[in-house]
């Protein structure tokens, strides 16, 4: 699986960013935005237009995970 990461553009309606360091030494960045109709949006469409063979979704039962992944 590809590992290259599409950031999408965030503008003046940033409010916080983080950097949380995992304990296997890896950072996880956090942005904090104000969530508009027009934010929200732009995300959906960077997210299910752009990277849709990227996102992995399925129920997490106790026990099992079961992952649908999409494809062409």
């Amino acid at each position: 699986m590809d590992k290259q990461m599409t950031i999408a553009t965030i503008d003046s309606t940033v409010i916080n960013r983080e950097a949380v360091e995992n304990l296997g030494g890896t950072i996880t960045e956090y942005t904090y935005f104000e969530p508009t109709e027009e934010k929200m949006k732009e995300l959906s469409q960077d997210l299910f237009s752009k990277n849709w063979n990227k996102i992995v979704v399925g129920p997490c039962v106790e026990g099992a995970v079961f992952e649908v992944r999409f494809a062409k």
